[in-house]
């Protein structure tokens, strides 16, 4: 077994419905390729890519993803290898296609972070967004790598196997 480092520094915790992890330095791509359940045969919806918007390809377009407004929607992916990922993104994953208008984008906001008490109104501001939106996930790329979901089962498979794979490393 390959053992792929997707961060250092592991921090978790939960929050109402939701359990959430934090890596400093994490990649989501490395998370995914690892844990592809998290997005696999969801719906997401982009509100940051790269701290900008993501810009269609005619054959993502043909898919059946489109901008709404300010964010991104992917209604269903099923190949991986189709997810996009760059630096400060920030995706909400949901069972079902969603859209939604207005929200605030917390990964360009340089080292946003679920665990430092410095970031608090923020943090407020993200947990209130995310009982309104109600994702079954979100997923964020920045300073830190964050992943939040209300999918307890899956959780505690990523958190299980990414202590064991830093106890063999």
């Amino acid at each position: 077994m390959t053992t792929i480092e997707v961060g250092t520094k592991m921090l978790t915790g939960i929050h109402g419905d939701y359990h959430w992890m934090e890596l400093e330095d994490g990649f989501m791509r490395a998370l995914l390729e690892r844990f592809p359940q998290i997005i696999l045969g969801k719906s997401l919806v982009n509100t940051s890519f790269d701290s900008g918007q993501l810009t269609l390809s005619p054959d993502e377009t043909e898919r059946g993803w489109r901008k709404h407004n300010e964010v991104t929607l992917i209604p269903l992916l099923v190949e991986l290898d189709d997810f996009p990922t760059d630096y400060y993104d920030e995706w909400y994953v949901f069972d079902l296609p969603t859209a939604f208008d207005e929200h605030e984008v917390f990964v360009n906001y340089c080292g946003f972070s679920l665990s430092k008490s410095v970031w608090e109104e923020f943090q407020q501001r993200f947990w209130n967004q995310l009982e309104v939106l109600q994702p079954e996930s979100y997923l964020a790329e920045g300073i830190n790598l964050i992943w939040v979901t209300k999918n307890n089962r899956l959780f505690e498979q990523v958190i299980l196997s990414l202590k064991n794979a830093s106890l063999q490393s």
